[in-house]
């Protein structure tokens, strides 16, 4: 029920990338909890805990205001 994202961007970003969260299914998903922070001038870290509904994964988190921040081309690397 808990997410830990890392992402690596530019100095000076400090912004949550996702809008929303849903399951495989599309059922958008509620957070009980996050943090946002920042490590560095690059690192960013973002912290969710889901509620205690059932879901699907995998899960699907789309940017948020796509592309009017990004320019070039992006490659996201997920582990």
């Amino acid at each position: 029920k808990n997410i830990d994202i890392e992402m690596k961007g530019m100095k000076g970003y400090y912004h949550d990338p996702f809008s929303a969260l849903y399951d495989a299914e599309g059922k958008e998903l509620s957070m009980k909890s996050g943090s946002f922070y920042m490590r560095g001038d690059d690192e960013i870290h973002i912290g969710i805990e889901l509620s205690n509904k059932k879901f699907t994964n995998p899960l699907r988190f789309p940017l948020h205001a796509y592309p009017s921040y990004i320019k070039g081309n992006v490659q996201i690397k997920i582990k």
